[in-house]
């Protein structure tokens, strides 16, 4: 058993957390609390640096266009003065750049990509199975045609592609916390307890 205050910290704190699984207790709030304040304080500590480091040096050394987006964040907090119209011109702002830069970059990330992607040589089981997924799939949701044989068909098939995928991703997701018990595990086992081979 290690003597590391850190880790013992870190193990009582992982013990209370999953405290939880027999059923919510005083431990785990305690330790949820703990949890949200340290992160709302740690967001806070950061955001105060932001601006220390984006706005107020940038004005002192003489950048004068760093003025532009501080106005905007000051304005951000002009609802809380009764002038809840004026909080609406930097969230305009802030849409209008996220919509533009998201139209700028999407297409081509997503969309020409992805056709990119999947224009392959058939020279492969794997790429044929590829294009067979593609053109299966995006056949399931041809509402605009007479459903035939074939189209039915193929629209079958994707679905079986689509629930393929789906589970393949939840299985990914399962294996993402399945990783984090196997770390909380290796804290408790290993560099607590010690039990676990180095």
């Amino acid at each position: 058993m290690t003597a590391d205050f850190g880790i013992w910290l870190a193990a009582l704190t992982t013990l209370a957390v999953y405290s939880y699984l027999y059923k919510e207790n005083p431990v785990f709030r305690f330790i949820e609390h703990l949890y949200v304040g340290i992160a709302s304080g740690h967001a806070v500590a950061m955001a105060v640096g932001n601006i220390k480091v984006m706005g107020v040096q940038p004005l002192a050394s003489g950048k004068i266009i760093v003025a532009v987006p501080v106005l905007l964040g000051i304005l951000f907090y002009s609802r809380f003065f009764g002038r809840p119209a004026l909080a609406r011109l930097p969230l305009a702002v802030l849409t209008g750049i996220g919509a533009g830069t998201a139209l700028r970059s999407l297409p081509s990330a997503s969309v020409i990509a992805q056709m990119k992607a999947t224009v392959v040589p058939l020279a492969s089981i794997d790429n044929i199975i590829l294009v067979a997924g593609v053109v299966a799939t995006l056949s399931y949701f041809l509402f605009t045609v007479p459903q035939t044989r074939l189209t039915r068909g193929l629209a079958g098939l994707g679905k079986v592609f689509m629930m393929v995928t789906f589970g393949a991703s939840y299985g990914a997701t399962v294996f993402a916390g399945h990783s984090l018990i196997v770390a909380s595990l290796q804290l408790l086992l290993g560099k607590w307890l010690g039990v676990l081979p180095k």
